[in-house]
This record gives structure tokens, sequence and C-alpha cells, in this order.
């Protein structure tokens, strides 16, 4: 093979290679990680740590052998890669001051994972022609098994679901603006498949894919994850070719989900929350082959709207399109038709097709109203990364747990909040470097360059106005992948040998040193995890002393997790040694001595054991710290003796 196809392979390996990781990650729940390793599918957790530590080690080889690129001394590229390894860096520091010090060590660790996607997207970019083609094409692929798997789940509950399934389409990620972000991150890609080409094949294949995205854009109810899609497909518009076809084939695939769409809306036992799946089994069959059928129908609807625009049709088609957005209102208003029930509290919204038309906050404005609030307290440096849980209990105006949160939903807020100033300037700075290679890019009249990397971008950032997007490593990995190519593409090209060259050892040396760190960040975390559910194991089999001693282990790795010391404590309590138990868990409160968490189980165990004025004094912390929690306000009312 010579040198010119081995460049050519290399960064086309590595993208396959990081498609094929990220297509994983969305099946391990996207990557989120809440940092409970005693409860749930855990995968998430070591899938994030093996990605973050392999992609590290991935970073420093491909931006040593890309380091004659002019891009690494583009502006563009300065502006998103200070913001973006910045924020990771940012956060990290912020364990020294957070309230949730491993929670922290956990987004810092998501952040970073994001900014090693930007990076290697830069270098594989700038190697590669038409990425930002190969960017939209490769995710729409690699999301294909998601969709599938999501409404297989829903089509075949007994086989492929789970028992007691949520209403909306949540899929692998077990979150359904999640799933409906992935769905407007695939639909660029899949436009641009079936409209930059004109092999006649491209247009069933189209229908009948965007039919599939379509019916499980709609069946996750996300407005979010909609008005997302909306934006991706007007961005993407301005790269394809032949638009007009890949309007009628848009038109095509979403008429081809009405049926399917309608029957998954309007039937209780589907959009009904927490219904075993044998009861939806019948149900489920049905929507499996409305799904089926619909792709059909888009498939031969594509064929003949495109057939007939090729005979000169337009007017034709034109009234067809007009005819088809006709009949599509009374189907969305017939899939919107189920009776709400009354929102339980505040500003909360049910989970049903209503809420597609709703214009409800669902809680945001409140959780926005915290996090300012949050940030006043310290409005340089932030509370900390993770911190915001912690924060709304302080600042939330009621004591219902049902309505906790740890994030307020809001990208720029959540980095104010937990980050400060500082934190917000470093995502600006991403956002800066974005729009300058986007205008850069425009300006040169290269529409491709710019807006197929942009309509993955600003889908996501769009959702994550409203939701928790940052902190889902499947949804911050393909938009920081498509924020790399968008400055990849601005500076082409390679650069002037400088001074700097003669000292590229010592630059070696320090790329690998912080590759090592990172990896060491990325998998020490993990580990302490494992040892935790390994003493939670030992715990359920009946040995106590056993699960004390992987406590142990697992505190030598995370002292900064007070799962462990949480764990301990039930171990002592099992062996009868209640003083080491009240032991471990005042070492919980020293860890974390802002988490009301850690004050509240220490006040339940001292009013169990008879210490009243110590418990006392552990309920008036709770309630330092959460002033609206109920159990402490009842506690507190006791009277004294």
């Amino acid at each position: 093979m010579s040198k010119a196809s081995q460049a050519l392979a290399f960064p086309q390996l590595i993208g396959l290679l990081a498609l094929i990781a990220w297509c994983g990650l969305t099946f391990a729940s996207g990557g989120t990680d809440f940092g409970i390793p005693t409860t749930g599918d855990q995968t998430a957790e070591w899938t994030v740590a093996i990605s973050l530590a392999a992609g590290a080690v991935l970073t420093a080889v491909v931006a040593w052998q890309s380091r004659t690129l002019a891009v690494w001394r583009s502006l563009p590229f300065a502006l998103a890669t200070s913001g973006a390894v910045g924020l990771a860096g940012w956060a990290a520091l912020s364990i020294r001051w957070s309230g949730a010090p491993h929670l922290a060590w956990i987004e810092a660790n998501q952040l970073a994972l994001a900014s090693v996607g930007l990076l290697i997207a830069v270098a594989l970019a700038s190697r590669t022609e038409r990425a930002g083609a190969l960017l939209v094409s490769g995710l729409a692929l690699a999301g294909v098994p998601v969709i599938v798997a999501a409404l297989a789940g829903e089509s075949l509950p007994t086989r492929f679901g789970a028992e007691l399934e949520p209403g909306r389409l949540s899929g692998p990620l077990d979150s359904p603006n999640a799933l409906a972000t992935i769905v407007a991150i695939c639909l660029p890609g899949v436009l641009w498949i079936t409209g930059a080409g004109i092999q006649r094949w491209r247009l069933p294949l189209g229908g009948a894919w965007i039919a599939m995205l379509v019916t499980a854009l709609s069946l996750t109810l996300s407005r979010s994850g909609m008005a997302a899609a909306l934006v991706a497909v007007a961005i993407v518009f301005v790269a394809i070719p032949h638009r007009i076809r890949s309007l009628v084939t848009l038109i095509a695939g979403v008429l081809g989900a009405a049926a399917p769409v309608v029957y998954g809306l309007s039937t209780d036992v589907l959009t009904q929350d927490r219904v075993a799946a044998q009861m939806r089994r019948d149900e489920g069959l049905e929507l499996g082959a409305l799904i089926i059928a619909g792709m059909v129908v888009a498939a031969l609807l594509a064929m003949a709207g495109n057939a007939v625009l090729r005979r000169g049709g337009r007017q034709v088609v034109a009234a067809a399109i007009l005819l088809a957005l006709v009949l599509a209102l009374p189907a969305a208003a017939l899939a919107a038709t189920t009776p709400a029930p009354a929102p339980e509290a505040r500003d909360a919204i049910a989970n049903d097709p209503d809420r597609v038309l709703s214009l409800s906050s669902n809680n945001r404005l409140d959780w926005w109203g915290e996090a300012l609030d949050g940030w006043r307290d310290r409005p340089v440096t932030g509370n900390g990364a993770g911190s915001f849980s912690l924060v709304h209990l302080r600042e939330r105006n009621d004591g219902d747990p049902r309505f906790n949160v740890r994030q307020p939903h809001q990208i720029f807020l959540k980095a104010l909040t937990d980050l400060g100033l500082v934190g917000l300037g470093l995502l600006l700075s991403i956002v800066a470097g974005v729009l300058l290679a986007a205008i850069r890019l425009a300006r040169a009249g290269r529409a491709r360059a710019w807006a197929l990397p942009a309509a993955v971008f600003g889908a996501f950032a769009v959702e994550a106005q409203l939701d928790v997007s940052l902190s889902v490593p499947a949804l911050a990995l393909p938009a920081f992948a498509a924020a790399g190519v968008l400055v990849a593409e601005a500076a082409r090209g390679h650069a002037a040998p400088t001074r700097l060259l003669p000292i590229e050892p010592v630059v070696a040396a320090i790329g690998a040193l912080v590759a090592l760190v990172v990896v060491g960040s990325a998998l020490v975390p993990a580990i302490g995890a494992e040892k935790v559910r390994s003493a939670d194991s030992a715990l359920l089999d009946g040995d106590p002393e056993r699960a004390i001693e992987l406590s142990a282990d697992a505190r030598d790795f995370n002292p900064l997790a007070i799962a462990p010391l949480e764990l301990a404590a039930s171990a002592h309590r099992e062996r009868g040694d209640f003083g080491a138990m009240l032991s471990s868990l005042r070492t919980a409160t020293e860890v974390q001595p802002d988490n009301a968490r850690t004050w509240r189980r220490l006040a339940l165990v001292l009013d169990g054991l008879g210490g009243e004025d110590e418990a006392r004094a552990a309920w008036q912390r709770v309630l330092e710290l959460d002033p609206k929690n109920r159990r402490a306000l009842e506690a507190l009312a006791q009277p004294v003796g």
C-alpha cells in the first residue's frame, strides 16, 4: 500500500472505530452516570471510562501525526479547543470546592471525553476530504441500531422491552429527550445520503429511513427533540444539491410515519407509564406492523413523487406536498387528543401526547431561577461541577421529592451555577470558535463544508437549551466532533515550520503525560465504583466483613465518594457494631459536609439509637442545606426530651 493510501485509510479507520464506539455508548444509557454505583446498570460508567482512556491515547497519537497542519494555529481552533479543554480542566479543579466532589469528578471526565472527540475530529477532518459529509453519513448509519432497538422494544415488549417501560419512547438511552436528540443528529445524514447523489435506490431508502426516524421522534413526545430536529433539517438543506428531491423524500417519510404515530399515540397501553410488558404485547405487535407498512409506503411515495418530479411535474409535486401537509394536520390533532390528567404539582405536565402542544415549562422556570440563585452565591468560580443537585435543595420552593433534579436543564445556566463566570466564558469560547469557523466557510462559499457539521452541532445546541445534553456523552460527543470538523474545514493545509519545532520532544513528553493523567482519571473512579458494587453484593450474600474490606478498598480508589462509607455503615450495622456504623456516617459528613444526604442519614440513625442531642444537631444541619426538607422539619418540631 502506498503512503498516500495509508494516509487516506488511517483517518477513515479511526473514524469508523469512533462511530462504533459512539453506537456502543448510546446502548450504555448514553453514558449517563448519576454517581450511584449500587443501583442500576453500570455499563455506562465503564463505557465512558474505557472510551475516555482509549480516546486520550488516540488523541495524543493523531495530534502528533498531524502536528504540521495549519488548523492547530487557527483562531477558531484556539477558541473552541481552549474552551473545551479549559471547561474540562476547570470542572476538575472545582472538585476542591464542590459540595459533591465525586459528581464533579464524573462531570470532568465527561467533559474531557467531549474534548477528546473534538480534538480527534480536528486531526482526522484535516486529513480527509468531504469530512462533513462523512461525519453526518456515519452518524446516520451508526444511529440505525439505536433507533431499531428503541422501536423493537416498543413493538416486541416481551422480547426486547423492559417489564415496566415508560409511556414515552426512550430506547437504550433511558431518556426520551436523549433519544429524540439522537434522531435529530441522524436526520442530516439521511437527507444528505438521499439528496447528494442521483442513484434511484437512494429514494426508497431515504423515504423508509425517514419514516422510521419520524416515528421514533414522535413517540418520544420530546418537544426539545422535535425543535432540534427541525433546526437540523433546516440547516442541512443549505448543503443538499437536490433540495426538491430531498424535500419530496422527507414528506414521503413523514406521511409513511403517520399511521404508526397516530396509533402509537392514541393507544392507552402504549402511552401510559409502567404497563406490564405482557399487557402491551398485542398492541406492540400492531404498532410494529404499522411501522413496517409505513416504511414501505414511504419508500413507494418517495419513488412516485420523484418520478413525477423528473418528468417535469413540479406543480403536481407542489400540490401533492400541500395536500400532504393539510392531511397531516388532522392526524397530528388526533394523535394529541388523549385527555391529560391534571398536573401533579407546580408546572409539571403529564407524559401523554398532549404535552407536545403544551406551553408549560415543566418546572424549568423554577430550576432556572434556582440556578441563578445558586450562581449569585459564588459568581466567579461557581458551586462546583455536579453541585446543582445540592443547590436545588437549598433554593427550592417546596419539599416535594418528586421534583428533585440534578440539572437545571439549560446548558448556559448549568455552566453558570456549577462553574461560575469562568465556566460560562469557556463554554462561550467553544460557541465562538464554531461560529467563526462557520462564518469563514460561508464567506468562502463552501456551504457543504459548514452546513453539514453545523446541522449536527445546531441540533445539540437547541436541545441543550431545554435539557441536560452536555451531561449525556452520547449527545455531547457528536456535537463536539461536528465542532472539530467545522474548525478543521475552516483552516485546511499545512503550516510553515516555526521555532517551536526544535522542542518537539518536550511537547511530546507533555502530551504523553497529560494523556496518562486522563487515563488515570477515567479508570480510577470506575474501579472504585466496581469495588462498591462488589461490597454491596457481599453484604447481600451475608458477608459483612468482606463488605467492609471492599468498602475500604473503594475508598482508596475514590476518597471523594460517600457510597463506600454508607455501605460500610450498613455492614457494621449487620455485625451489630453501632459505634463503627456511626463513625462511618460521621466520616461521610466530613467528606461531603455540604451534602444534606449525609447529614440526613446520620440523623436517622441517631434517632434510632436515642442520641437526641446529636440527632437534633444533625437535623438542624439538614435544614440549613435543605430548608424545605419535610423530615427535618418534622423532627425539629418534636419537643425536646
